[in-house]
């Protein structure tokens, strides 16, 4: 049909068709009969021409080919009968192209030889007979009606239309149309001139460059793609997450349903080093077949139950090792049966119809593999493959760099595993304590139960025991020191320097291989000697090489500080003795004397402190008392404490006075180091006068309160530190007189300093708490103010505490109501007079006791009568005399004496078996009950 021109078509519209819109030339939807709608000719008044005679009639053809324009050519036919081109004679039939002239209906009138030739028709079959758009293929006729016809009819002129045209036999040719419309004079439309230009090789040139433009889409499409889960796996933290994308990625690919994603467990297991045969070990070969063939599987989409395979079938091994390229499909599961049974037998019972295996490489190293299936077949194309094989790819390099950042994330947990289980146990100092925060802390990361057991002399013992917080108690027995086997495998770990690993069976299952329990006994190694075993265990999940490794690790870490916190116990236990046999020692009884005493050892940590308290019997009625502190802990301080209070004890029996006492204990302790910079506050009390002569070597001032006095410090008679430095000119000392009822409190520096407080602000604090004792006993005085001073206090040191009282020659006097109810408060009373004045406790009770069932003789029967119980009193007095305590019991009432019931009337025989001497005289003023007891005196 002459030279290709440009543009496509098809048989549906054409995507490449130029001047499209607008509505219908001719203004109806006329078929493809060859003939125009009824009423046309009255739209082209201009049309003369006996080719019209056709349309003009409105029916089909009257004459056909003779009245359908060969005699009468229209525009482009001329004078010559045969213009229409059916004998090659007119100028149009010279046309390098087909030439078609239609009316405005598109009813032929006129075709040139070459649309003939190349259509195959014949003129007779076109002209007056068929209109032009009946010509083309279905979508093209759609198209000439809603874009072509109207777009003619608006500008005149359409140009590179491709459509097809059909032939006689049904085919359907490519080609190119130009169409110009004709107008006559009044501007109506007269005939549409069209140009056919043949477009075979250029159809087949776009269809080709459609094809690779497709291609090129498809390409870009998977590099989107690929570049999106490139960028996912990128912001993936770990393997747990790569396999997420990875799986999603497949499913995406395949257009699939389900996904799994396993990696080749390149973990070595350790293997068991003792077994026991009797409960069906096989030993070391049974052992070793315990773990899996290999694969871990760390992600999966629409897997119910991994071990039974519910959704995706699991690769076996020869599917997974193997070093072919590229994604691999089963899509049948006969083909497959014989080489990969496993594989075939998941894809049946999973309802899997079709399912691509796609290994995960870095180079020549296989890491994983990627499976995704679908219930329907499907066949792979190569554009898919290349995506799943390019996944595979990108899948292998991203495990890779995860594994590795799992590995060096490994490494820095287990490095600050190992300082934070150090740090944990430093922090603790008995051995005990150490022990159990090791296995609470390895039973979180490391074991599901633990224990550490200790070689001991007198035996092995369990020093602790811990149990994760999933694990079931009823699941395996806590290994320990116990006859049998478990017994033996720590024996072998004492004796030896090696781990020791066992895998011990358990009872047979249902279905499937035996699951087992493992054990891992580590040494306990520090200075040169096993001091015993860390035991880890693990239900049903083995020890690999490199956690063993790892774990003796932690028992070597473990093993340096329990070892530390037995030598501390050791050397505390010593010096703990050698504190208390120094401190055990009976102060001295004097009447109106009470010397109380506090010891508070530190509780940070375990070492024994220097502080010490002292009081002892001097001459001339004297008693000398001392409170100090020695420089450092432990049994050094202990000693050096011993050393310095005995020479204190014979320099005071010589009767230096405290100024010389402490000028000749700088010559004492310059002969050893451990003794330089002690502390103390020396004193000499005569009981009897209350005179007090002391002497501070550097040591906290005495805290006094007495009279109405408000508690205040005694900041004379100080001096520095023993053996501070040499040459001072000497030790200088003061004095004092306590009165009746003063109390006196030694102290050391544990009492009042603590770490970010000034030193004023907890002597400031202890004197407010003596001011709330001011009238307390010795001993409530040294208990009181150390819970209150040390209530915030961490115990970081120790604290000894010396409270003196004299006893004030004040009588105890109360008045009370006649009510039952007062004896409790009564008796407390009483009790703390008589603590006060030194009675002895024994003493003190039976006085109580008596005075007690005095007092309630006094008001059940001297105020019987409710109206005189109200505003009757009990009058009770005690005063000491001598070694003697004498009480009255007084009420105002009179005596009515009543049946008495077979279980009472017994208060006046246990006063007289209680007191020395018991006297009731009754008047009518009242009853008086005066008492007597001689009783003894007690020091602390």
């Amino acid at each position: 049909m002459g030279p290709n021109g440009s543009g496509t078509g098809s048989g549906g519209a054409s995507p490449a068709r130029t001047g499209s819109s607008g509505a219908g030339l001719s203004g109806s939807g006329s078929s493809a009969t060859g003939s125009g709608a009824a009423g046309s000719g009255a739209a082209n008044p201009g049309a003369a021409s006996p080719g019209d005679g056709g349309r003009q009639h409105g029916g089909r053809q009257h004459g056909g080919r003779h009245h359908g324009g060969r005699q009468h050519g229209g525009p482009g036919g001329g004078g010559n009968g045969d213009s229409g081109g059916a004998d090659g004679g007119g100028p149009l039939d010279q046309a390098p192209c087909g030439f078609v002239i239609t009316d405005p209906h598109g009813l032929i009138a006129q075709v040139n030889q070459h649309f003939l030739t190349s259509t195959g028709f014949r003129a007779e079959d076109l002209v007056g007979r068929i209109r032009f758009q009946d010509l083309l293929a279905p979508g093209d006729q759609i198209y000439y009606e809603t874009h072509y016809s109207p777009l003619l009819l608006m500008q005149g002129a359409v140009r590179e239309i491709a459509v097809d045209i059909r032939d006689p036999s049904g085919q359907r040719l490519p080609v190119l149309v130009n169409a110009v419309l004709d107008r006559d004079a009044v501007g109506e439309p007269r005939w549409i001139r069209t140009t056919v230009f043949g477009a075979t090789d250029r159809r087949r040139y776009e269809e080709e460059l459609l094809v690779q433009r497709r291609r090129a889409e498809r390409s870009e499409e998977r590099v989107r793609t690929l570049q999106g889960v490139a960028a996912e796996l990128a912001a993936a933290g770990d393997l747990a997450e790569v396999g997420r994308v990875l799986v999603d990625a497949a499913i995406n690919a395949l257009h699939g349903d389900r996904a799994g994603l396993w990696l080749l467990d390149r973990r070595e297991v350790a293997q068991a080093t003792e077994v026991d045969e009797a409960l069906g070990n096989d030993g070391l070969a049974a052992a070793a077949t315990l773990s899996t063939h290999g694969l871990l599987q760390i992600a999966a989409v629409n897997i119910g139950d991994f071990d039974e395979l519910t959704r995706i079938p699991l690769p076996d091994p020869e599917t997974f090792s193997m070093r072919r390229r590229g994604p691999i499909l089963f899509d049948s599961t006969e083909s497959i049966r014989f080489r990969h049974p496993l594989i075939a037998a998941a894809m049946e019972r999973t309802n899997t119809g079709s399912l691509v295996v796609i290994p995960l490489d870095v180079g020549d190293h296989r890491v994983g593999v990627l499976a995704a299936g679908c219930v329907e077949t499907r066949q792979l194309s190569d554009d898919d493959r290349e995506l799943l094989h390019a996944l595979g790819r990108q899948g292998g390099q991203a495990l890779e760099r995860a594994a590795l950042h799992a590995e060096a994330t490994k490494s820095a947990a287990r490095s600050d595993f190992l300082a934070t289980t150090s740090r944990s146990l430093e922090e603790t100092v008995r051995l005990v304590d150490r022990a159990q925060r090791l296995v609470d802390l390895v039973t979180r990361e490391l074991a599901e139960v633990a224990s550490v057991e200790f070689v001991e002399t007198e035996g092995n013992r369990r020093l602790a025991e811990s149990r994760a917080a999933g694990a079931s108690e009823t699941t395996g027995n806590l290994i320990g020191i116990e006859p049998g086997r478990a017994g033996d495998l720590i024996a072998q770990v004492v004796s030896g320097t090696r781990p020791k690993l066992l895998a011990e069976r358990q009872p047979i299952a249902p279905s499937g291989p035996r699951p087992a329990n493992w054990w891992l006994a580590l040494p306990l190694r520090a200075s040169g000697r096993t001091l015993g075993a860390l035991v880890l265990g693990r239900y049903e999940r083995a020890f690999s090489v490199d956690e063993v490794a790892f774990c003796s690790e932690v028992a070597a870490t473990a093993a340096l500080a329990l070892d530390n916190a037995r030598r501390y116990e050791q050397e505390r236990e010593v010096a703990y003795t050698l504190q208390r046999s120094l401190l055990s020692g009976g102060l001295p009884k004097r009447q109106g004397l009470r010397i109380a005493t506090h010891y508070r050892p530190a509780m940070e940590n375990l070492e024994v402190g220097g502080d010490w308290y002292d009081a002892f019997e001097l001459g001339d009625d004297k008693i000398g008392i001392v409170v100090g502190d020695v420089v450092g802990r432990g049994l050094t301080a202990a000693s050096a404490m011993g050393q310095i209070r005995s020479a204190i004890r014979a320099l005071a029996g010589a009767g230096l006075g405290p100024s010389a006492l402490l000028g000749q204990l700088d010559k004492f302790v310059g002969q050893f180091d451990a003794g330089r910079m002690a502390t103390l506050v020396y004193l000499e009390l005569n009981p009897r006068t209350g005179h007090v002569r002391y002497a501070c070597a550097g040591h906290f001032p005495p805290l006094i309160i007495q009279g109405d006095e408000e508690a205040r410090y005694l900041w004379d008679g100080r001096s520095t530190p023993l053996d501070a430095y040499s040459g001072q000119p000497g030790r200088s000392e003061a004095e004092i007189r306590l009165m009746p009822g003063a109390r006196l409190l030694l102290y050391t520096d544990g009492l009042v300093e603590r770490r970010g407080r000034l030193i004023w602000r907890g002597l400031e604090l202890l004197r407010e708490e003596m001011q709330r004792h001011r009238n307390a006993a010795a001993t409530t005085i040294v208990h009181g103010i150390a819970d209150a001073m040390l209530r915030d206090e961490a115990g970081r040191d120790d604290v000894c505490l010396l409270a003196v009282s004299l006893a004030e020659s004040t009588p105890f006097e109360e008045q009370v109501p006649a009510d039952l109810a007062e004896l409790t408060g009564v008796r407390h009373r009483l009790r703390a007079w008589l603590t006060d004045h030194d009675v002895d406790r024994h003493d003190g009770f039976a006085i109580v006791l008596a005075c007690s069932e005095a007092i309630g003789n006094a008001i059940e029967h001297g105020y019987r009568n409710p109206e005189v119980a109200a505003t009757g009193t009990v009058t009770i007095s005690a005063s000491i005399v001598d070694e003697r305590v004498d009480v009255t019991i007084g009420d105002g009432g009179l005596w009515q004496p009543r049946e008495t019931p077979p279980d009472r009337g017994r208060g006046l025989m246990l006063m007289k078996r209680l007191m020395d001497e018991v006297t009731v005289d009754r008047a009518t003023t009242g009853t008086t009950v005066t008492m007597s007891r001689r009783v003894r005196w007690v020091g602390p």
